[in-house]
C-alpha cells in the first residue's frame, strides 16, 4: 500500500509525541488541494461531466472528470493520469484554460481547492460518438460520465461545478 504524503511527512519526524503528531495531521488536513479537471468538448458543444450528489444539501451537481495533482506533477500530466486511472481512456492535455480557487462545502465538510481547468481531447476520435463512460474510483460508487449542455444540467435542477465552467457555454 502506498504511503500518503501526510504519513511521509510524519515519518520524517520520528520523535513526535502522539499529541504533536495529531497537531501535524490536523494542520496538513487544512490546506488547499491542487486539482485538475479535463474539459472535453464534443463538436455539438456538449461537455463531458460526471454527476454527483450532496445529500446533506439535497444537491445534484455535475463536474468534469479529473482529480488531484501529486506533488511535483505537472497539471497536464495529472489530468492524463487521472482520466486513465478512473476511466481507462487516453486523452491529451491541450491547454490550461483557467485556474480558479474553489472553496465549498461537500457533505458538511469545508473543502478548498485550486483548480486547473484544462482543455483536453480524446486520442481516439471515435470516443466523441460514445454517449457515456464508466468512472471507477477506489472507495467511490461507480458512475458514468455523459455529455451535457448547461441547459440540460439546469433543467434537471442540478448545478455545474465549479461555477467558472458556466463560461464555457
Amino acid at each position: 500500500m502506498e504511503t500518503s504524503p501526510k504519513d511521509q511527512v510524519i515519518q520524517l519526524i520520528p520523535d513526535l509525541s502522539h499529541r504533536d503528531k495529531e497537531m501535524v495531521e490536523r494542520a496538513l488536513a487544512f490546506r488547499a488541494r491542487s486539482t485538475v479537471l479535463a474539459i472535453i468538448r464534443r463538436p455539438d458543444g456538449k461537455i463531458l461531466v460526471d454527476k454527483g450528489t450532496d445529500p446533506t444539501r439535497d444537491l445534484t451537481f455535475y463536474r468534469a472528470p479529473g482529480g488531484g495533482i501529486d506533488f511535483g506533477e505537472h497539471s497536464h500530466d495529472a489530468v492524463v493520469r487521472e482520466v486513465m486511472e478512473e476511466m481507462q481512456l487516453e486523452i491529451r492535455a491541450v491547454d490550461t484554460w483557467k485556474i480558479v480557487e474553489n472553496i465549498f462545502t461537500h457533505k458538511n465538510k469545508l473543502m478548498h481547492e485550486i483548480l486547473f481547468l484544462t482543455y483536453c481531447e480524446f486520442v481516439d476520435q471515435s470516443l466523441y460518438d460514445q454517449e457515456e463512460f464508466l468512472i471507477e474510483e477506489p472507495g467511490r460508487e461507480s458512475t458514468y460520465a455523459t455529455w451535457k449542455t448547461l441547459e440540460e444540467i439546469e433543467s434537471q435542477g442540478a448545478v455545474l461545478f465549479p461555477e467558472a465552467m458556466r463560461e464555457l457555454f
